[in-house]
């Protein structure tokens, strides 16, 4: 007797959401910026990276990634990564992977993270707030 493995099942993506969110996220950083911005757009078939810069900041290099600079908000804020997987209702496994660089929240995740602290890799500082 032949036994079947588990059914992978994806959730359904519900566009509306998807691009009723992006439109948000996007009219608030045009907003704080007052200038053109850049979008970048990355995806894969599991995840969708979008960021958005001002046009007069350089663009993310290479480099960058949202472990480090997921890393540095934890530190700025003296969380932990148990007490920010409670405030994000996701598990210490799934924050601890996030740091480590070995996965990236999918957009949900990001939507919780800005929502949550207030602010996302993806969209730029209010006008005056690096100068500080």
């Amino acid at each position: 007797m032949a036994t079947e493995g588990p059914a992978t099942t994806h959730e359904p993506i519900d566009t509306e959401a998807v691009v009723s969110r992006v439109r948000s996220v996007l009219v608030e950083a045009v907003s704080r910026s007052g200038s053109p911005l850049h979008l970048l757009v990355r995806v894969a078939r599991d995840a969708v990276d979008v960021r958005v810069v001002p046009s007069g900041r350089p663009l993310p290099a290479a480099g960058w990634s949202f472990a480090d600079w997921f890393r540095s908000r934890l530190r700025e804020r003296s969380l932990t990564q148990e007490g920010v997987a409670k405030l994000l209702g996701v598990s210490a496994k799934t924050v601890n992977r996030w740091v480590k660089g070995d996965t990236e929240p999918r957009f949900r995740e990001l939507v919780m993270l800005y929502e949550t602290l207030g602010e996302s890799p993806f969209v730029p500082e209010p006008a005056g707030a690096a100068a500080g």
